[in-house]
């Protein structure tokens, strides 16, 4: 089973628009997440009939703002710990969102935020099946979806 791109998209899309109510428009797969301030990546991972881990990805700033919508704060008014508990909400919706299209059994991790001005996230043992990007109030926000290569009967 193999999810694509589109699907993926799809997700993204609905997310973006149900808990953030904010616009998105696709953005090109090599248009960087970049940002001075530092990154955040949220991940879950699926195992089950399915393994693998889902990626989602943002400049910090636009997390801050993100956080803001969904506590209904303002953006200076939002601490860090709102920030990572954004973005590990954002891709813990999304794997769940993924979860009900792979087959049963699966199960879903809490989610793991990770944070730094310069780093790269590497999930051992798997391969990029499917990614988006999209833009939103000038940021691009990336979605990534990975399957387990390796060991495949051994959680992740």
């Amino acid at each position: 089973m193999i999810i694509s791109s589109e699907e993926l998209a799809s997700v993204f899309e609905a997310i973006w628009s149900s808990v953030l109510e904010l616009p998105v428009e696709p953005s090109t797969p090599d248009d960087p997440v970049l940002s001075l301030r530092g990154l955040l990546t949220g991940t879950v991972h699926i195992t089950g009939g399915f393994s693998g881990a889902l990626l989602v990805e943002c400049p910090t700033e636009f997390a801050r703002l993100i956080a803001g919508r969904m506590f209904a704060m303002e953006p200076s008014e939002v601490g860090e710990s709102e920030v990572r508990d954004a973005i590990g909400e954002i891709a813990n919706i999304a794997g769940g969102n993924l979860k009900a299209l792979c087959p049963p059994p699966s199960q879903l991790s809490l989610p793991t935020v990770v944070d730094g001005a310069s780093y790269h996230l590497v999930i051992a043992g798997t391969r990029r099946i499917a990614e988006c990007r999209f833009r939103c109030q000038g940021h691009v926000v990336a979605m990534r979806l990975l399957e387990r290569t390796e060991g495949k009967s051994k959680p992740l």
